[in-house]
């Protein structure tokens, strides 16, 4: 059974709680199966999802809890070691230390302090600690003012307009573009077709074409033409006129 349906059905059954409710989860899939849905959407929960790579502000427990747990467990395991020497911290002796280490590091009021902390509750999106960690999330009242004084700046009509412009967009003109800009990205199509036919007329002339049926020995039909020594590595059997001739053109046409 769903370890967060357990969870779930204590937690809003056992202690009361008055419905409807806004229920704040992660993305696990543990929290978003079909049994569950039904039920929010029976009990009328509305499920708000917090922000992917965002824990560290919006998750209470992350902001207020864990890192003092983490802190004092190191402690207290010293502190056993130093108690117990040479003895191991086995599954028997760990529950009860762990015990002592959640009860005096995650007490409820610093549990509330972390929901505050978050601005879950009471909800307050200004309660939260935006430059905690600079460069990770911008508070959403800040943002707006400040993308429009970015924008103002760098984006504006006339700038739009030479883009349009440029791009032969508007007013429509392929011969705007500046296809040399970045060398090697595209050619204009218009110009293309004339530059591949210098390019063939010059290296794939008739002869050329003539000289290479040769070398492969298929026109006219000579096996001696192939160069075999091209491919040191491979182990190739040099085939002769005699065997060819010999098989006739009706086992040549099998092979």
């Amino acid at each position: 059974m769903n370890i967060f349906l357990i969870f779930f059905i204590h937690f809003f059954f056992a202690q009361g709680v008055i419905f409807p409710v806004v229920l704040n989860v992660d993305g696990h899939k543990s929290h978003l199966t079909y049994q569950l849905s039904v039920l929010y959407n029976k009990l009328k929960i509305e499920i708000i999802a917090l922000y992917p790579n965002t824990t560290i502000i919006q998750q209470p427990a992350d902001v207020a809890v864990f890192r003092r747990v983490k802190i004092f467990w190191r402690k207290a395991v010293r502190d056993w070691h130093a108690r117990h020497p040479g003895e191991i911290l086995n599954k028997v002796t760990f529950a009860p230390l762990l015990r002592e280490v959640i009860d005096f590091a995650a007490k409820h009021e610093k549990l509330v302090t972390g929901f505050q902390a978050c601005g879950l509750y009471p909800l307050n999106t200004n309660a939260v600690n935006y430059i905690k960690h600079p460069g990770e999330i911008l508070n959403k009242m800040r943002f707006a003012p400040l993308l429009r004084e970015v924008i103002d700046l760098a984006a504006k009509h006339e700038k739009l307009v030479t883009g349009f412009q440029a791009s032969g967009l508007y007013p429509l003109n392929t011969n705007a573009v500046d296809y040399i800009k970045h060398p090697g990205e595209i050619l204009n199509k218009m110009r293309f077709a004339p530059l591949l036919r210098e390019v063939i007329d010059f290296a794939a002339k008739h002869e050329k074409l003539v000289t290479g049926f040769q070398a492969c020995g298929l026109y006219s039909l000579n096996a001696n033409a192939v160069d075999y020594v091209k491919c040191l590595s491979k182990n190739i059997t040099m085939p002769t006129n005699e065997k060819i001739d010999r098989q006739g053109p009706s086992a040549i046409q099998r092979n």
